[in-house]
């Protein structure tokens, strides 16, 4: 279980920061609010893919 959530935060993480380097490209203003929600969407597409259901659960990030 431990190595399916490790597996799951990193397909989340690859997404996105493909749509960070996007958005930053295109000079769009990002915030922390709009990068959050986008990783709650990516995390429910991914348990989607994978047939999980979707979550309400909290998610936190580190700075960095």
């Amino acid at each position: 279980n431990d190595k399916k959530v490790k597996d799951l935060i990193a397909d989340i993480e690859k997404f996105l920061v493909v749509y960070l380097e996007d958005e930053t490209n295109y000079n769009i203003l990002l915030s922390q609010n709009l990068t959050h929600s986008k990783a709650l969407t990516l995390l429910n597409s991914v348990k989607a893919e994978k047939g999980e259901g979707a979550t309400e659960e909290k998610l936190e990030a580190t700075r960095g």
